[in-house]
């Protein structure tokens, strides 16, 4: 029995084997056979909110992108012209040198640039890479070890794209190290489908997180539980939306192992991943929008991840996610993440936890106005954005 299972998993893995060398041989064929059918195609493996930004700043141009991802819930989305499934990168591949070869590919990768390799490696089209994090020059050293190769196809991809679609600065510590960079756009994950007419709203004593959540109690990036007992103290109402299901039920079942009178009763509640179109609506209940890294709430020496000099470069999108919902932002310090916030007006940088509840008690039960700055909309970039593509077109 126990041999026939292992002989299934074998005959599988084999299969998958087989099918990924079939898609990368006939890549290649068609990479030097197939004519050019020119088009903006985004790739995306599981897809993410960034994608529909872009795909909506290219629809306000007039212009369908087509998109290639494993995603089945981008099926029938109004935003593509197409939406085609793949099955892994092999078959990304596969489906752009097939279909699309000549064309501008849009490649969104995080921590992995296996595919945006091969695209630009086989010239498939212009390449241009979107990538979430930069790793070089900006993770620990212990990470850097872990990551090797991903940071040497990192820096190939870089260096030998064709383009650089950035949503924060940090290419720009990249160019410092005297890399010689594509040309660049930054194309933030921006407000779209707003008014900009002012937002009012009376600030209550209820903070929201959106995001990624360490589950480790005992890692200085698992900020939840301690800010919790804070938040109780203060009678503040703490609502976190963690951004996989699975991080909610296991939140959940940590919470209650450390003291079960934390949720619910107390004002804490651990919700149900929301899809990033529903977002804007589920938020604007909450009256502030927190973004932090760890219990020291700032970039620190011992921080798990990324160096201090992350915090000059860095840029999240939640904040935009907070503007677009009428909640106030509570960041922590970063260069480019204050400067943001001064260019809206609304929100506050923070150093600590005490600060976090002080702009809650000081500011509630004021009414805000959020006067959205048109310059950090869709509607007002998306023409950079679409003349950074036509140039490859």
């Amino acid at each position: 029995m126990i041999i026939k299972l292992y002989l299934n998993k074998l005959t599988r893995y084999a299969g998958k084997i087989i099918k990924s060398l079939y898609y990368l041989i006939y890549s290649f064929c068609y990479v030097v056979s197939a004519s050019s059918n020119k088009k903006i195609v985004l790739i995306s493996g599981f897809g993410h909110i960034r994608v529909l930004k872009i795909a909506e700043a290219l629809n306000l141009q007039g212009y369908r992108p087509i998109l290639i991802t494993q995603n089945k819930a981008y099926l029938n989305n109004v935003l593509f012209e197409k939406v085609v499934l793949s099955q892994n990168d092999y078959h990304a591949l596969y489906i752009a040198s097939k279909k699309y070869k000549g064309s501008v590919f849009h490649v969104f990768c995080n921590w992995n640039y296996f595919l945006p390799k091969l695209l630009i490696r086989l010239k498939v089209g212009q390449i241009l890479v979107d990538t979430f994090d930069v790793m070089s020059y900006l993770v620990v050293p212990s990470i850097e070890k872990i990551y090797k190769k991903q940071i040497h196809d990192e820096k190939y991809c870089m260096t030998h794209a064709d383009g650089l679609v950035c949503r924060d600065l940090r290419t720009n510590i990249l160019k410092k190290n005297n890399w010689k960079l594509p040309p660049r756009i930054l194309f933030m994950d921006y407000i779209n489908s707003i008014s900009l007419e002012n937002t009012h709203k009376i600030l209550k004593k209820d903070v929201v997180y959106l995001g990624n959540i360490e589950m480790d109690a005992e890692k200085d990036a698992a900020f939840q539980y301690d800010l919790s007992k804070l938040f109780i103290e203060k009678k503040i109402c703490f609502n976190i939306y963690p951004s996989r299901i699975e991080m909610a039920n296991t939140l959940r079942q940590n919470f209650n192992l450390i003291s079960q009178e934390l949720l619910i009763n107390n004002g804490i509640y651990i919700h149900d991943t929301v899809p990033p179109e529903l977002v804007p609506k589920i938020l604007s209940n909450s009256s502030y929008g927190l973004l932090i890294s760890g219990k020291n709430v700032n970039f620190y020496d011992s921080h798990d991840t990324s160096l201090r000099v992350n915090e000059k470069y860095f840029f999240a999108a939640k904040i935009f996610d907070y503007y677009q919902s009428g909640v106030f932002p509570i960041v922590q310090n970063g260069g480019f993440v204050g400067f943001i916030i001064k260019r809206m007006g609304v929100g506050a940088v923070v150093n600590s936890f005490d600060e976090i509840i002080d702009v809650v008690e000081k500011n509630s039960d004021k009414e805000i106005i959020i006067n959205y700055n048109k310059t950090l909309t869709l509607e007002y970039n998306s023409s950079r954005l679409f003349a950074f593509y036509k140039q490859y077109l």
